[in-house]
C-alpha cells in the first residue's frame, strides 16, 4: 500500500512537468510574425543644434578624482 501511495505521489508531481512539453497550441509553432519596427527619423539639424547648446565643462572630467 505504501509503494502505491509513493507511486501516485510521484505521478501527481510529474504531471505538471509533462503537461508543459505536450505540444500546446499549434499556431505559435513555426510562424514568426514579421512586424517592421517604425524608427523615428533622425533630424540632423535638430541634433546638431541641441549639441551646440550644451555648455563646455568648467574643468576636465576625472572619474578617479574622489578616489585619490
Amino acid at each position: 500500500m505504501r509503494t502505491f501511495l509513493v507511486a501516485v505521489l510521484v505521478a501527481l508531481l510529474a504531471a505538471p512537468a509533462c503537461a508543459q512539453g505536450m505540444g500546446g497550441s499549434k499556431r505559435h509553432r513555426g510562424q514568426a510574425v514579421k512586424t517592421e519596427e517604425k524608427k523615428p527619423k533622425v533630424d540632423e539639424k535638430g541634433y546638431n543644434a541641441a549639441l551646440s547648446r550644451i555648455p563646455p565643462p568648467a574643468k576636465k572630467y576625472d572619474p578617479w578624482d574622489s578616489k585619490r
